[in-house]
């Protein structure tokens, strides 16, 4: 079998053209506390959920991280592999968001622009309309 199956393209890029894990793009930091009661604010000023473990374009995710911009609006979610998952990324990605948008792995769904790192280190997904950093 291929490894670039087409099973469900489009679900995933529909998801987040939307959103993340019940928030919109340009959701208030204070609606992701209230989702996430547990939510905690790294040194790097990213947030994590505390809620256990993410899954993106189905492989799990050891860190994800959302970031908020100066209005506290979110903006960007990073999602960060196991290294023994890192070379499945990519493939993955492909599978669920279709053909990138050139000869890098970047897709755009809606006004979101997503990219997954070389060798599956990471995928950032993000809103430029909201970004400002």
């Amino acid at each position: 079998m291929s490894p670039f199956r087409r099973r469900h393209v489009g679900t995933v890029a529909a998801r987040l053209a939307e959103g993340w894990n019940g928030l919109v793009w340009g959701a208030p930091l204070s609606a992701f506390k209230a989702r996430f009661p547990r939510a905690q604010l790294t040194d790097s000023d990213w947030w994590r959920t505390g809620a256990g473990t993410e899954s993106f374009c189905g492989v799990p995710m050891a860190i994800t991280q959302y970031a908020f911009n100066a209005r506290d609006e979110l903006f960007t979610i990073a999602f960060i592999p196991a290294t023994a998952d890192r070379d499945r990324l990519s493939v993955a990605a492909i599978n669920e968001l279709g053909a990138p948008d050139g000869m890098d792995l970047r897709w755009t769904a809606g006004d979101v622009v997503v990219t997954v790192k070389l060798a599956g280190v990471l995928a950032i997904a993000t809103h430029p309309t909201y970004s400002d950093r």
